[in-house]
């Protein structure tokens, strides 16, 4: 199974040629419109859509193939902002999938809602579980989060539930000192960061596992976030 997960910078619609040639399962799209303002593009290839958003053109936007019908969580918590939790079927197993573009809260924290959710939706799963997409966050800048929750916090909490940072464990890069960008700050190539994170039970990560983040050039002309490909 292919996962990918993209932050597409707004007008999916006419961006969809990008991401389409890797073939993913399951997509996650970051700042797309709504499935009204989707209507005209093509996304045949996943036919299980879910939308939540705020404003019609910049929301979250999980998709997959017919073979992988997903299913909103009954208990889903509107309040952790922008973390949709799924059930992926299809894969033989409970698979939960934590889709996420996080959001600061009232005091600036990009890190507060994730660790929410993940209390809230793995903290007493059994089954294995993806939490992937654009965190906003990164250990470089733990010293920000001092008094809610750091991003070495969320790190430990996810290892603590059988879940490992799949870039991290691939690269054999420790958090903070990734030397590949995912996020170029106003697509400016002096300001390259590593925000985005697909952390994977380890339960999914035998010998066929692998990931791909594409260098800086193949994206910025489409967005100032490149794609996550992961095959589980």
């Amino acid at each position: 199974m292919r996962v990918v997960s993209w932050n597409a910078c707004m007008k999916f619609r006419e961006k969809v040629k990008f991401i389409a040639p890797f073939e993913p399962d399951i997509v996650v799209v970051l700042e797309a419109e709504n499935l009204e303002r989707l209507a005209g593009a093509d996304l045949s290839a996943w036919p299980h859509r879910h939308w939540v958003g705020d404003i019609p053109f910049k929301g979250l936007l999980v998709m997959s193939k017919a073979a992988y019908p997903l299913s909103v969580f009954p208990d889903y918590d509107e309040s952790l902002r922008y973390i949709l939790p799924l059930r992926v079927g299809g894969v033989g197993a409970d698979l939960t999938l934590l889709a996420a573009w996080t959001q600061r809260d009232a005091r600036g924290h990009y890190t507060v809602d994730p660790m929410g959710a993940i209390n809230r939706y793995l903290g007493d799963h059994d089954g294995p579980a993806i939490l992937i997409g654009d965190l906003n966050s990164n250990a470089m800048w733990d010293g920000n989060h001092r008094r809610a929750v750091t991003h070495t916090q969320i790190v430990k909490r996810l290892e603590a539930l059988g879940m490992v940072s799949v870039y991290h464990l691939t690269k054999a890069e420790t958090q903070g000192a990734e030397t590949t960008a995912t996020h170029a700050f106003r697509r400016d190539r002096g300001n390259l960061f590593h925000v985005d994170y697909c952390f994977a039970s380890r339960s999914l990560l035998g010998p066929g596992a692998a990931m791909l983040v594409p260098p800086v050039e193949d994206w910025i002309a489409y967005s100032d976030h490149g794609p996550l490909v992961f095959d589980f």
